[in-house]
């Protein structure tokens, strides 16, 4: 599909958020997803390039089970993502 938003995807991917699921477009970064999600995100808050770190939030790795942190302008969702603490200020309804 395609979007001005969006990386192109084919598929939509199920990720959990704070123990709520979510079907979300495949191939994109959590910014990207969440403006996906309708949510208003303020574009002065966020650099996009991960210089700010101002959207950093924590996932469970596939690799080690472990909490860890990631950028939301860098880090692709993947399936059945566990998502713990979004970046600082976003709230889902």
């Amino acid at each position: 599909m395609e979007s001005a938003v969006l990386e192109a995807y084919e598929k939509l991917i199920t990720i959990t958020i704070n123990g709520k699921s979510y079907d979300v477009p495949e191939n994109n970064t959590l910014l990207r997803v969440l403006q996906f999600m309708n949510l208003e995100l303020a574009y002065s808050k966020y650099c996009w390039n991960g210089d700010c770190r101002n959207c950093a939030f924590r996932y469970v790795s596939r690799k080690t089970g472990n909490e860890v942190e990631a950028l939301g302008c860098q880090m692709r969702l993947f399936q059945s993502m566990v998502i713990k603490r979004l970046p600082e200020g976003v709230i889902l309804n």
